[in-house]
């Protein structure tokens, strides 16, 4: 075999030997004249095969060549947008983040920045121009001489960006070069030159997956390409040279360059005079950069929520497919305010990097877990969603937390009070704080502490467990889960008496839901983040009908007591610091919630205008603080709500949110009974207690100012004047003094 193989190469080297040597042979005696008509047919070949690669390239044998009619049919994946109530821009969802603008919202500051940089002669050729192109052959590659610029027309760009390029190997390029010429030759044929050139700057790439004039200006500089000066205009331009080497964010100065470099060519092709053009030369780059990728920008978490709500709803009422929300350039108009979204991101980050530093100092390591967070904002007199926070880094976690469930704590109390309040027991019941046993059950205080005889409002201040687990012991678990089904709550939630402290598992979602009826007098309506959908060009799909009557689902004054006695827990018990930390003198009321071993820190806020809610926590319960003052509601949590209302407070437009005034009680029975002690040594005698509040008052004055407001309706054997023979009454103004001066006199300041 060896053999055979040897002899075969022998054989083959003096076959290629001979063949070369007549080769040699024959080129050393060839005239002149005949090398000359061996080159002739060399390039007639050449010529010949080259029009048959243009020909075969034409008839679409490297692929399709679009027809004119086709080309007259140009669609582009634009990009949608995700704004606020007030029409400011959140977000958009995009394939590729473009969007499409007629000619009249283009500055023409634009189109001679780009005509006088990429395509001088655009307005005198037909797609193609030879002498570009004979410039770019002799100076690009035969001088060397790149500051010449590319040979293709915006013509040619156009048939580039909106046709991409087929991977054909050796022959790409070629084919590719091809196709444009024969396709701007026929854009020059549908369109006109103003045309093209709207084209041309909807789709034209300026790198970080930013499409087209209109989506880099508001990513650059904040504002509609039809608000772009020269310098602006020219920067933007000036990028696509090289979309990243041109980056104003990444490489100012490289920017500024290239920037007056488009500024001396409007000058050259006379566009603008010297004196202009040494002006806009001089002037500073000022970026004004607003970044809405996936993981950066303004409500990303949100943006998944009701980018996949927009979605289903057009899904349902077109049919899947006739809409998509990442290609069809449509309006999303959000409840979401951006002031107030601002804030609400600005108090997360801030307060979780200083909670993660103590988490981190607390277990001595920066690797056991990353913290996470979630904070909510609704108007509960609409339901509308003003603020959504899902997360505190999206690129870190795309884990949506508003939504997710968890144990809630404390912050669950207010429904088992506002259930007894339903049920029939008075707010002026006093219980002892004592340990009791419920079967297995034996819950006990989390500080320890014991004795006293505490009012409803007294015991929910101050978060005791032993007068909840008292509570739900007296009107049974089912009786809060029939309730909180009422005012929001879907969740599962067990029937078991541990629920008084918190051990159901709930979103912060539902949690916002089932506040609402206390800031609004006991009416519950639905919560609410989308307006409505609409195509760009105004036509509406889908219009959000607003929840304006709601539905009672907490007697009033059952739900004003719960509201007054969550108003203590700020004043005066575990949700001080809202007041004392973070300054909120206007009305506000709130409760903190603690799960255990400080897995979950919660804190629900609510002002007349607004309830809040922040849930702060690793998305592994094992993972939790080791002590309890850290692993507290009022540290994990409440900070974040303090920090968004002291800066909602401070900002004129919105400030209004936490103004206002709380409902107050119909009954005046209601109201005597805002007033008594939060608690005493002694189990009292409430008709004594009552005469004893009504004294006070006489004592300050108020007597009289009640009297005459009240007039005839109130008994006159009441040696006060004052009892109520109409049961359902509001207070009226001189009554609503008597108890903002009242209110407090019998309070108990002492803390947790």
């Amino acid at each position: 075999m060896k053999q055979l193989l040897v002899k075969w190469l022998n054989n083959a080297i003096q076959f290629l030997t001979l063949y070369f040597s007549r080769f040699i042979q024959w080129v050393r005696t060839r005239t002149l004249k005949q090398w000359f008509f061996v080159a002739l047919k060399a390039v007639g070949i050449g010529i010949l095969l080259l029009c048959l690669f243009v020909v075969s390239v034409y008839f679409g044998a490297w692929g399709k060549i679009p027809s004119y009619e086709e080309l007259k049919h140009i669609e582009n994946d634009d990009a949608s947008e995700l704004l606020d109530s007030r029409g400011n821009l959140l977000s958009r969802y995009y394939l590729r983040n473009r969007l499409s603008v007629d000619s009249a919202d283009i500055s023409q500051n634009v189109y001679k920045a780009l005509v006088a940089t990429e395509d001088s002669r655009f307005f005198e050729h037909s797609g193609i121009d030879a002498k570009s192109m004979a410039r770019v052959f002799f100076k690009t590659f035969l001088m060397m001489d790149a500051s010449q610029g590319g040979g293709s027309t915006i013509s040619q760009q156009l048939a580039k960006n909106v046709f991409d390029r087929r991977d054909l190997g050796a022959f790409t390029v070629p084919v590719a070069k091809i196709k444009e010429i024969i396709i701007a030759h026929r854009l020059e044929k549908v369109y006109t030159k103003d045309q093209i050139l709207v084209l041309y700057l909807n789709t034209v790439p300026f790198g970080e997956n930013v499409y087209g004039i209109e989506a880099a200006s508001k990513r650059f500089f904040s504002r509609k390409a039809k608000w772009l000066d020269v310098p602006t205009a020219a920067t933007l331009v000036g990028m696509l040279a090289a979309n990243t080497k041109f980056n104003p964010r990444l490489n100012p100065e490289k920017s500024v360059e290239r920037r007056n470099l488009v500024i001396e060519r409007m000058y050259k092709t006379g566009f603008i005079d010297s004196v202009s053009m040494n002006k806009y030369k001089a002037e500073k780059l000022v970026l004004k950069y607003n970044t809405n990728d996936r993981d950066n920008g303004t409500a990303v978490f949100f943006r998944e929520i009701v980018g996949k709500q927009a979605q289903a709803i057009l899904d349902e009422l077109y049919g899947e497919g006739e809409y998509n929300i990442y290609t069809d350039g449509l309006v999303i108009k959000s409840t979401i305010n951006i002031t107030l979204q601002r804030a609400a991101e600005r108090a997360v980050v801030g307060h979780m990097e200083e909670v993660q530093k103590s988490f981190n100092k607390e277990w001595k390591s920066d690797s056991l877990a990353t913290l996470s967070a979630a904070f909510l904002a609704v108007d509960p007199h609409t339901g509308n969603i003003l603020a959504w926070v899902g997360g505190v880094d999206h690129a870190y976690s795309q884990i949506e937390h508003v939504t997710m469930r968890r144990q809630v704590g404390s912050t669950f109390k207010p429904f088992v009070y506002a259930t007894a309040l339903e049920q029939g027991i008075p707010p002026t019941t006093y219980v002892e704080n004592i340990r009791r046993s419920y079967g297995k059950w034996n819950p006990g205080n989390s500080d320890g502490k014991y004795g006293g005889f505490y009012s409803l409002k007294g015991a929910l201040s101050k978060s005791l467990n032993t007068i909840s687990a008292w509570i739900i012991d007296n009107i049974g678990p089912d009786a809060v889960i029939d309730q909180v089904r009422d005012m929001g709550i879907e969740s599962p939630i067990p029937s078991v008496p541990s629920i008084a402290l918190g051990t159901a598992e709930l979103s912060l979602y539902e949690m916002a839901q089932a506040y609402v009826p206390f800031a609004t007098g006991g009416i519950s309506r639905r919560l609410n983040y989308l307006i409505s959908i609409e195509t760009r060009d105004g036509n509406v799909l889908y219009q959000t009908e607003p929840d304006e009557e709601g539905v009672e689902v907490l007697s009033h004054d059952n739900a004003v007591l719960v509201r007054d006695m969550l108003t203590a827990v700020v004043d005066s018990g575990t949700g001080r610091g809202i007041r004392r930390t973070y300054g909120i003198n206007t009305p506000f009321a709130g409760k903190t919630g603690t799960t255990q071993k400080g897995a979950d820190g919660w804190f629900m806020g609510m002002s007349p205008n607004m309830v809040m809610g922040a849930w702060v926590g690793a998305d592994n319960p094992s993972h939790h603080f080791k002590s309890s003052y850290y692993g507290q509601g009022a540290y994990m949590a409440l900070p974040i709500v303090g920090r968004f209302s002291a800066s909602v407070s401070k900002t004129s437009s919105v400030a209004h949110y936490l103004q206002g005034v709380f409902p107050e009680p119909y009954e005046f029975e209601t109201s005597v009974s805002m007033l008594f002690p939060h608690n005493l040594p002694y189990q009292p005698n409430i008709d004594s207690l009552r005469t004893m509040v009504l004294i006070n008052a006489a004592q300050q004055g108020i007597i009289d100012m009640m009297s005459e407001d009240v007039g005839d309706e109130y008994d006159d054997s009441d040696p006060f004047n004052i009892n109520p023979t109409k049961k359902e009454r509001p207070v009226r103004k001189g009554f609503r003094n008597f108890f903002k001066a009242m209110k407090g006199i019998f309070s108990n300041n002492e803390t947790e």
